[in-house]
């Protein structure tokens, strides 16, 4: 079985475009910047094809992209993530802890409410923002096969 690669970054990207909708509506402009393909995939790392960095790098990296924005005046940054790995949701709230400890406390990690109570004690923090995930696939007909990853739920047809 062959799964799609890009699953994570692909749905971070249409829950920017949802987000940017809603914000659209209140008369807030917004921009989407680029999806960051690489991060921590402990959980689904044993798919073909999938990406594997060391947590020191996804920090670099994430650091490096938020210092970027904010360098260059962006005061409200959302990290909108939908990878479910817990060591990376773990390593995209220290980076944005971090962010808020150098001042950039503009910067907030979005994560879905099952992440949120995943992160546990870590939650508690302006650092990071909760949303209530919808019943978006009411209607799906699944396959009946086990999916952890890039199944029907989060490719559907």
């Amino acid at each position: 079985m062959s799964s799609p690669l890009g699953t994570d970054a692909y749905g971070a990207y249409q829950l920017s475009r949802l987000v940017k909708s809603e914000l659209e509506q209140h008369a807030v402009e917004a921009l989407i910047a680029p999806p960051v393909y690489w991060g921590i995939n402990q959980v689904s790392a044993a798919f073909p094809g999938t990406f594997r960095i060391r947590s020191e790098t996804a920090v670099a990296l994430h650091t490096d992209i938020l210092d970027s924005l904010a360098t260059d005046g962006f005061r409200h940054i959302f990290v909108i993530n939908h990878q479910g790995d817990i060591a990376h949701n773990r390593m995209l709230l220290k980076v944005v802890r971090n962010q808020h400890e150098k001042g950039n406390t503009g910067v907030v990690l979005m994560e879905p409410d099952f992440i949120a109570d995943r992160l546990g004690d870590e939650a508690p923090t302006s650092a990071l923002a909760s949303f209530a995930m919808q019943p978006l696939y009411e209607d799906l007909e699944v396959t009946g096969e086990l999916g952890v990853h890039a199944e029907d739920r989060e490719h559907p047809a």
